[in-house]
Parts: structure tokens; C-alpha cells; sequence
């Protein structure tokens, strides 16, 4: 999908998923809910038609989303996503353990333009070795929701490398995204 920053959900049907899938974990009790729900059903089964066209073992892992695990905000998002992505297919296997961040940060979409760098990324990710090792899977995708500069996937490789040492060009490393974000030029005056 493109998403088109900054132009709202009505801009189009992608804008309109990929806002909806963004709706931060405050709004669980809101009647706006049900449009995140659909957007996770609908996103998963786009992904499971491209994981079904995979046919070696690859292990997913997923970019953590701006809040840990133990904050009651922490959206799993792209768990769900996975788990409809990858139903009936054995190739796939998933392991948010791999890639853990440390603390919280205001997620980029809703902090006014102001995004974590790679480098500021890196600081708070966590690479768990064994969980990587232990699946003993050389095909990697990381994968999320939105593409926009590239910095969360830059910092994950980064860490990934900066563990793996000299066994990282054993691995093939892709990155998937649901989205990739389009930045409209500012028109001349």
C-alpha cells in the first residue's frame, strides 16, 4: 500500500486502513474499535496471500511497536497480523522475542513529524541471540506496519548485526511492509 501522510482517511482506502490500524490502545472502549479490528483482519489476510507465494522456511521478525510489553498502551498489533498471516503455513514462523526495546517513546505518527533516529533506536532495542540461534532459520524478514524513513529497520539490522558479529552475511535479511509512506513536495510558490 502507499500511505499518504498527512492527507487523512479520507484520502483514500489505504489511508483510511492504515489510520485505522494506528488507533492508539486508549480507544479500546470507543466505538471506533471495531474500524482498528477490520483493518488487522484485513491487512493480515493481504499478507497471508504474499505469505502463501513463500516457499522455504523464513522467520519473521516483527519491529517493536512504541511501547514495551509491560505498558497497558503496548499495541499488538502486528502480532495479530501474523497470526492470520500465517495460518496453514509452516514456512512461516514469527518470533517477537528476538528484537525487545527497553523503554517507551511517543510514536512516530503522533508526534508531529518529530521521529527517532536509527541511532536513538538502536540505544533502546535489545537483541535476544539465543531466540535468533535456537530457530535456526538463515531467511529473516523483519516486518511492520509502515515504512517511512527506514530508521526502525536500519536499527534492527544494526543490532542484529552488531550480535551476530561475523555470522551476519549468513543470513538473508528482507524487510516486508504493509505500507510505505509518500511524502507530497511542498508545491513551489
Amino acid at each position: 500500500m502507499e500511505y499518504h501522510s498527512k492527507l487523512g482517511y479520507k484520502h483514500s482506502n489505504e489511508n483510511s486502513t492504515i489510520q485505522n490500524l494506528k488507533k492508539p490502545m486508549d480507544r479500546i472502549n470507543n466505538s471506533e474499535w471495531s474500524h482498528k479490528e477490520k483493518a488487522i483482519r484485513e491487512i493480515g489476510e493481504m499478507c497471508k496471500q504474499c505469505f502463501d507465494k513463500i516457499d522455504s522456511q523464513r522467520l519473521i521478525i516483527p519491529i517493536p511497536p512504541s511501547k514495551t510489553k509491560n505498558d497497558i498502551l503496548y499495541d499488538n498489533r502486528i502480532l495479530q497480523i501474523l497470526n492470520i498471516a500465517r495460518q496453514d503455513n509452516g514456512n512461516i514462523i514469527h518470533n517477537d522475542n528476538i528484537i525487545l526495546q527497553s523503554k517507551n517513546y511517543p510514536a512516530s505518527h503522533e508526534n508531529d513529524g518529530n521521529r527517532m533516529s536509527a541511532d536513538a533506536l538502536e540505544k533502546i532495542y535489545e537483541v535476544d541471540l539465543n531466540e535468533l540461534v535456537s530457530a535456526n532459520i538463515k531467511n529473516i524478514i523483519i516486518f511492520d506496519d509502515v515504512i517511512t524513513t527506514g530508521a526502525h529497520f536500519r536499527a534492527v539490522c544494526n543490532k542484529l548485526e552488531q550480535g551476530l558479529g561475523d555470522k551476519f552475511h549468513e543470513y538473508d535479511i528482507k524487510g516486508l511492509f504493509v505500507a510505505r509512506t509518500i511524502r507530497l513536495e511542498p508545491e513551489e510558490s
